[in-house]
């Protein structure tokens, strides 16, 4: 967010005032995209003690950790960038590549649902194995999981709503 901020005011005064405002713009196209997800997956699979549920589990980490690679290695695609206010093309686009960054991009983005889908089940079976504080820890987790989920859903709902209810700005809020 906060580089998104930096792009939007460096670009939009000029290039002249601030530095840095295309490569911010870069990091916050990179940040806020799937590579997130990727990253939430990393956290499903370690939750509460840094460590997979067992020695098998680390097969699906290193499965996200190269999700995470493949996603990363998708920000260098020529072309226009995926900002929300900004239309900027990347600065470290590797021209002739687009087309195998592309597909390295949408593998990462499979290879990272099905590492969070894992997560999941993997917190499922840390839940039913765990008792005292770890316990305590997972149903907290599952908690505050299940009201971002359920805050996330309504996102569309309010989204439609006419802006003069005032309604839909609780989107921003919630969230």
């Amino acid at each position: 967010v906060a580089s998104q901020g930096y792009a939007i005011y460096a670009l939009l005064t000029g290039p002249a005032f601030l530095a840095g405002g295309v490569v911010a713009n870069w990091l916050s196209s990179l940040l806020a995209g799937p590579i997130v997800f990727a990253m939430f997956a990393l956290v499903l699979l370690l939750f509460p003690d840094g460590r997979p549920l067992s020695s098998r589990w680390r097969a699906v980490v290193w499965l996200d950790l190269a999700a995470i690679a493949l996603i990363f290695a998708f920000a260098f695609k020529p072309g226009s960038l995926d900002t929300s206010l900004l239309y900027a093309d990347n600065p470290f686009g590797i021209e002739g590549a687009g087309a195998l960054l592309e597909v390295l991009g949408i593998t990462g983005i499979f290879l990272a649902l099905a590492a969070a889908a894992t997560g999941g089940v993997s917190l499922v079976l840390r839940l039913r194995r765990s008792s005292g504080v770890e316990r305590q820890q997972l149903k907290w987790f599952a908690f505050a999981g299940g009201i971002f989920c359920a805050v996330f859903a309504t996102g569309p709902l309010l989204w439609t709503l006419p802006p003069s209810s005032g309604l839909n700005s609780i989107w921003t809020v919630l969230f």
